[in-house]
């Protein structure tokens, strides 16, 4: 991963972190969540997490992988294929 890539990631962690953290916060949506793992730092949080068919398949692999179950404020939905 490059520099330029690497801040990106750096940055929108902080920021959704800084954001789920706030008082009174109760939903966030991550658009094109990948491995993100929000959902679980953050169990007060409903989030809805929206990805490709094959990379939520494959989170929930590796979830069951790992032995964690998705909480239940976690809903994944699917973006159609275009």
């Amino acid at each position: 991963m490059g520099r330029d890539a690497t801040h990106y990631v750096l940055l929108r962690h902080r920021v959704l972190d800084d954001f789920a953290t706030q008082p009174g916060r109760t939903h966030a949506v991550l658009l094109g969540a990948g491995l993100d793992t929000k959902s679980l730092r953050y169990p007060d949080l409903e989030i809805i997490e929206v990805d490709d068919p094959e990379m939520v398949r494959y989170k929930r692999v590796q979830f069951e992988k790992a032995g964690l179950a998705p909480p239940n404020t976690i809903m994944i939905w699917q973006m159609a294929r275009m």
